[in-house]
Protein backbone atom coordinates (compact mmCIF):
# COMPACT_ATOMS: atom_id res chain seq x y z
CA UNK A 1 0.00 0.00 0.00
CA UNK A 2 1.34 3.28 -1.05
CA UNK A 3 1.23 6.26 1.67
CA UNK A 4 2.25 9.48 1.95
CA UNK A 5 3.14 11.97 5.01
CA UNK A 6 2.98 15.90 5.46
CA UNK A 7 2.86 18.97 7.37
CA UNK A 8 1.42 22.52 7.27
CA UNK A 9 4.08 23.56 4.47
CA UNK A 10 2.56 21.49 1.83
CA UNK A 11 -0.52 23.24 1.46
CA UNK A 12 -3.85 22.55 0.67
CA UNK A 13 -4.81 18.89 0.27
CA UNK A 14 -7.73 17.74 -1.65
CA UNK A 15 -8.23 14.26 -0.26
CA UNK A 16 -10.57 12.82 -2.51
CA UNK A 17 -8.31 13.26 -5.42
CA UNK A 18 -4.90 11.81 -3.29
CA UNK A 19 -7.40 8.72 -2.68
CA UNK A 20 -8.37 8.53 -5.96
CA UNK A 21 -4.84 8.64 -7.12
CA UNK A 22 -4.48 5.24 -5.11
CA UNK A 23 -2.40 6.29 -1.84
CA UNK A 24 -4.12 4.38 1.01
CA UNK A 25 -2.96 5.92 3.94
CA UNK A 26 -1.45 8.97 4.87
CA UNK A 27 0.44 10.59 7.93
CA UNK A 28 -0.24 14.34 8.95
CA UNK A 29 1.80 16.74 11.55
CA UNK A 30 -0.31 17.22 14.57
CA UNK A 31 2.07 18.88 16.81
CA UNK A 32 5.77 20.17 17.47
CA UNK A 33 7.65 20.43 20.87
CA UNK A 34 5.26 21.55 23.39
CA UNK A 35 3.50 24.94 21.66
CA UNK A 36 3.54 24.11 18.12
CA UNK A 37 0.59 22.79 16.18
CA UNK A 38 -0.25 22.42 12.88
CA UNK A 39 -1.57 25.12 11.38
CA UNK A 40 -3.92 22.43 8.22
CA UNK A 41 -4.25 19.91 11.19
CA UNK A 42 -7.61 20.67 12.01
CA UNK A 43 -8.73 20.87 8.37
CA UNK A 44 -6.72 18.01 7.24
CA UNK A 45 -7.95 15.21 10.09
CA UNK A 46 -12.01 15.08 9.41
CA UNK A 47 -10.79 14.78 5.53
CA UNK A 48 -8.18 11.87 5.67
CA UNK A 49 -11.06 10.12 7.20
CA UNK A 50 -14.18 11.34 4.76
CA UNK A 51 -11.59 10.03 1.67
CA UNK A 52 -11.11 6.80 3.03
CA UNK A 53 -7.62 6.74 3.82
CA UNK A 54 -6.02 5.46 6.43
CA UNK A 55 -5.02 8.26 8.40
CA UNK A 56 -1.77 8.99 11.38
CA UNK A 57 -1.01 11.69 13.10
CA UNK A 58 2.28 12.49 14.38
CA UNK A 59 4.33 14.65 17.40
CA UNK A 60 7.74 16.21 16.11
CA UNK A 61 9.47 15.90 19.50
CA UNK A 62 11.91 18.14 21.24
CA UNK A 63 14.59 16.59 23.72
CA UNK A 64 15.48 19.27 26.86
CA UNK A 65 13.24 21.95 25.86
CA UNK A 66 9.82 20.74 27.53
CA UNK A 67 8.72 18.46 29.77
CA UNK A 68 7.87 15.47 27.51
CA UNK A 69 4.18 15.11 29.32
CA UNK A 70 3.23 18.86 27.97
CA UNK A 71 4.33 17.63 24.91
CA UNK A 72 2.44 14.70 25.28
CA UNK A 73 -0.46 16.33 26.78
CA UNK A 74 -0.05 19.20 23.54
CA UNK A 75 -0.20 16.35 20.89
CA UNK A 76 -3.64 14.32 23.14
CA UNK A 77 -5.55 17.50 22.86
CA UNK A 78 -4.91 18.46 18.94
CA UNK A 79 -5.29 14.98 17.89
CA UNK A 80 -8.54 14.04 20.34
CA UNK A 81 -9.33 10.42 20.53
CA UNK A 82 -8.54 8.19 17.48
CA UNK A 83 -10.63 6.71 15.99
CA UNK A 84 -10.75 2.88 14.64
CA UNK A 85 -8.64 1.91 11.74
CA UNK A 86 -6.41 5.13 12.53
CA UNK A 87 -2.74 3.93 12.95
CA UNK A 88 -1.25 4.83 16.33
CA UNK A 89 -0.17 7.91 17.92
CA UNK A 90 3.28 8.38 16.10
CA UNK A 91 6.50 10.12 17.92
CA UNK A 92 8.99 11.56 15.70
CA UNK A 93 12.38 11.32 16.79
CA UNK A 94 15.55 13.03 14.71
CA UNK A 95 18.37 14.91 14.07
CA UNK A 96 16.84 18.29 14.93
CA UNK A 97 14.84 16.29 17.95
CA UNK A 98 18.31 15.73 20.21
CA UNK A 99 19.34 20.06 20.64
CA UNK A 100 22.57 18.21 21.43
CA UNK A 101 21.24 17.30 24.91
CA UNK A 102 22.88 13.95 26.38
CA UNK A 103 21.25 10.71 24.85
CA UNK A 104 20.41 9.36 27.83
CA UNK A 105 18.15 12.11 29.01
CA UNK A 106 16.96 12.02 25.22
CA UNK A 107 15.69 8.45 25.90
CA UNK A 108 14.23 9.35 29.11
CA UNK A 109 12.02 11.81 27.49
CA UNK A 110 11.12 9.63 25.42
CA UNK A 111 10.15 7.06 27.44
CA UNK A 112 8.12 9.50 29.14
CA UNK A 113 6.36 10.83 26.24
CA UNK A 114 5.72 7.42 24.92
CA UNK A 115 3.85 6.09 28.24
CA UNK A 116 1.67 9.04 28.80
CA UNK A 117 -0.06 8.58 25.51
CA UNK A 118 0.08 5.20 25.75
CA UNK A 119 -1.99 4.95 28.77
CA UNK A 120 -4.59 7.52 27.26
CA UNK A 121 -5.22 6.56 24.14
CA UNK A 122 -7.29 3.12 24.32
CA UNK A 123 -8.96 0.78 21.83
CA UNK A 124 -12.65 0.35 22.84
CA UNK A 125 -12.05 -2.76 24.22
CA UNK A 126 -9.46 -0.92 26.63
CA UNK A 127 -6.14 -1.98 25.22
CA UNK A 128 -3.69 0.88 25.01
CA UNK A 129 -2.70 1.80 21.23
CA UNK A 130 1.37 1.25 21.41
CA UNK A 131 2.66 4.73 19.93
CA UNK A 132 4.94 4.04 16.40
CA UNK A 133 8.35 5.59 16.62
CA UNK A 134 9.39 7.74 13.62
CA UNK A 135 13.33 7.86 12.91
CA UNK A 136 16.32 7.03 10.53
CA UNK A 137 19.06 4.71 11.33
CA UNK A 138 21.76 8.04 11.70
CA UNK A 139 19.44 9.57 14.69
CA UNK A 140 19.02 6.13 16.04
CA UNK A 141 22.39 4.86 16.25
CA UNK A 142 23.61 8.87 17.77
CA UNK A 143 21.46 7.85 20.87
CA UNK A 144 23.24 5.08 21.30
CA UNK A 145 21.02 2.46 19.63
CA UNK A 146 18.87 1.66 22.50
CA UNK A 147 16.77 -1.72 23.20
CA UNK A 148 13.97 0.22 25.16
CA UNK A 149 11.96 0.49 22.05
CA UNK A 150 12.49 -2.07 19.98
CA UNK A 151 8.88 -3.34 20.81
CA UNK A 152 7.58 -0.13 19.10
CA UNK A 153 6.03 -0.24 15.71
CA UNK A 154 8.56 1.69 13.60
CA UNK A 155 8.45 3.94 10.98
CA UNK A 156 12.00 4.69 9.44
CA UNK A 157 12.80 6.77 6.77
CA UNK A 158 15.07 5.58 4.56
CA UNK A 159 14.83 6.53 0.79
CA UNK A 160 15.92 4.83 -2.32
CA UNK A 161 16.05 1.14 -3.89
CA UNK A 162 16.74 -1.89 -1.86
CA UNK A 163 16.73 -3.03 1.91
CA UNK A 164 15.48 -0.01 3.88
CA UNK A 165 18.43 1.07 6.80
CA UNK A 166 16.70 -0.59 9.52
CA UNK A 167 18.82 -0.09 12.79
CA UNK A 168 19.19 -2.74 15.25
CA UNK A 169 17.36 -3.69 17.79
CA UNK A 170 14.34 -3.02 15.82
CA UNK A 171 15.64 -5.93 12.89
CA UNK A 172 15.83 -5.42 9.37
CA UNK A 173 12.15 -7.03 8.76
CA UNK A 174 10.47 -5.70 11.62
CA UNK A 175 9.69 -2.01 10.13
CA UNK A 176 6.10 -1.67 9.82
CA UNK A 177 6.44 1.62 7.27
CA UNK A 178 8.95 2.86 5.20
CA UNK A 179 9.59 6.36 4.04
CA UNK A 180 11.28 6.12 0.90
CA UNK A 181 10.90 9.20 -1.01
CA UNK A 182 11.43 12.95 0.16
CA UNK A 183 9.56 16.42 -1.27
CA UNK A 184 8.13 14.68 -4.10
CA UNK A 185 4.82 16.02 -5.87
CA UNK A 186 1.20 13.76 -5.29
CA UNK A 187 -1.53 14.63 -6.91
CA UNK A 188 -4.49 16.48 -4.94
CA UNK A 189 -1.30 18.42 -2.54
CA UNK A 190 -0.39 21.67 -4.24
CA UNK A 191 3.07 21.52 -2.78
CA UNK A 192 5.41 18.67 -1.84
CA UNK A 193 5.31 15.32 0.49
CA UNK A 194 7.46 12.39 1.69
CA UNK A 195 6.00 9.35 0.72
CA UNK A 196 5.84 5.82 1.64
CA UNK A 197 5.36 2.12 1.69
CA UNK A 198 4.20 -0.41 4.36
CA UNK A 199 5.82 -3.62 5.48
CA UNK A 200 3.74 -6.77 4.12
CA UNK A 201 4.30 -9.77 5.72
CA UNK A 202 3.56 -13.10 4.45
CA UNK A 203 4.77 -17.54 4.91
CA UNK A 204 8.05 -17.02 4.97
CA UNK A 205 8.46 -13.77 7.02
CA UNK A 206 9.89 -13.39 10.59
CA UNK A 207 10.97 -11.28 13.45
CA UNK A 208 9.35 -9.11 16.04
CA UNK A 209 6.48 -8.37 13.93
CA UNK A 210 5.59 -10.91 13.11
CA UNK A 211 5.68 -12.14 16.69
CA UNK A 212 3.09 -9.13 17.39
CA UNK A 213 0.69 -10.31 14.49
CA UNK A 214 0.64 -13.60 16.36
CA UNK A 215 0.29 -12.35 19.39
CA UNK A 216 -2.99 -10.50 18.58
CA UNK A 217 -4.74 -12.91 16.80
CA UNK A 218 -4.21 -15.34 19.70
CA UNK A 219 -5.82 -12.54 21.72
CA UNK A 220 -8.82 -12.92 19.82
CA UNK A 221 -9.46 -16.40 21.28
CA UNK A 222 -11.58 -17.48 18.40
CA UNK A 223 -10.56 -21.26 17.26
CA UNK A 224 -10.85 -20.24 13.51
CA UNK A 225 -7.95 -17.19 13.51
CA UNK A 226 -5.37 -19.44 16.25
CA UNK A 227 -1.84 -19.04 14.46
CA UNK A 228 -0.17 -21.49 16.58
CA UNK A 229 3.17 -21.28 18.48
CA UNK A 230 4.05 -17.52 18.87
CA UNK A 231 7.76 -17.88 17.71
CA UNK A 232 7.54 -15.27 15.54
CA UNK A 233 7.93 -17.21 11.86
CA UNK A 234 5.15 -16.89 9.57
CA UNK A 235 3.98 -20.56 8.56
CA UNK A 236 0.82 -21.97 7.44
CA UNK A 237 -1.00 -21.66 10.43
CA UNK A 238 -0.32 -18.12 11.25
CA UNK A 239 -1.50 -17.71 7.36
CA UNK A 240 -4.54 -19.59 8.14
CA UNK A 241 -4.94 -17.74 11.13
CA UNK A 242 -4.75 -14.40 8.92
CA UNK A 243 -7.13 -15.61 5.99
CA UNK A 244 -9.95 -16.37 9.34
CA UNK A 245 -9.29 -12.54 10.77
CA UNK A 246 -9.78 -10.97 7.64
CA UNK A 247 -13.00 -12.77 6.75
CA UNK A 248 -14.04 -11.77 10.20
CA UNK A 249 -13.53 -7.92 9.33
CA UNK A 250 -14.84 -7.99 5.35
CA UNK A 251 -11.05 -7.39 4.29
CA UNK A 252 -9.43 -8.81 1.31
CA UNK A 253 -8.65 -12.94 2.34
CA UNK A 254 -5.01 -13.47 0.72
CA UNK A 255 -3.34 -14.32 3.73
CA UNK A 256 -0.70 -11.64 4.11
CA UNK A 257 -0.61 -8.69 6.70
CA UNK A 258 -0.38 -5.42 4.86
CA UNK A 259 -1.34 -2.16 6.57
CA UNK A 260 -5.17 -2.11 6.22
CA UNK A 261 -4.89 -5.87 8.06
CA UNK A 262 -2.16 -4.51 11.03
CA UNK A 263 -4.34 -1.91 11.31
CA UNK A 264 -7.61 -4.33 11.70
CA UNK A 265 -6.06 -6.39 14.15
CA UNK A 266 -5.01 -3.34 16.40
CA UNK A 267 -8.61 -2.43 17.00
CA UNK A 268 -10.08 -5.59 17.21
Amino acid sequence: MRGIDLYEGAGSVDWPAVAASGVGFAIVKATEGPTVRDARFKANWPAMRAAGLIRGAYHFFYAGSSTPVEQAEAYLTTIGTLQERDLPPVLDVEEASLQGIDATIVIKEMSMWLDRVERRLRTPSGKPLRPMIYTNADTWMRLGNPEAFATYPLWIASPGEGEPDVPIPFGRNDWLIRQDAFDVAAPGVSGRVDTDVDQVLATGSHGALVRDVQKRLKGLLAEAIDPGAIDGAFGPKTEAAVRGFQRTRRLNVDGVVGLQTWVELIWS
